[in-house]
């Protein structure tokens, strides 16, 4: 279930995923909210989350990001994600 409205990581309290899709090279990452929230604080939100990420297949950076109450079970996520 995608989390709509919900937008700083405090508010997701590090019980729901960030998903994340590569704009350049389609790769994708599901990261803990919880881990997001201990590199940037709670208090960023996700295009805070958007701004600092980048491919590290591709270096694309603004990746698009959505939270989701649970990681997608029918896709494999590649590690992608580096914070810049």
């Amino acid at each position: 279930m995608r989390l709509y409205g919900v937008k700083r990581m405090g508010e997701l309290g590090g019980r729901f995923w960030v998903h994340v899709r590569c704009r350049g090279c389609q790769r994708r990452a599901c990261i803990y909210a919880s881990s997001l929230a201990a590199k940037m604080g709670p208090a960023a939100d996700l295009d805070d989350v958007k701004e600092r990420l980048r491919c590290t297949t591709c270096g694309a950076r603004r990746p698009w990001v959505w939270s989701m109450a649970e990681p997608m079970e029918d896709e494999e996520f590649d590690e992608l994600i580096d914070f810049v």
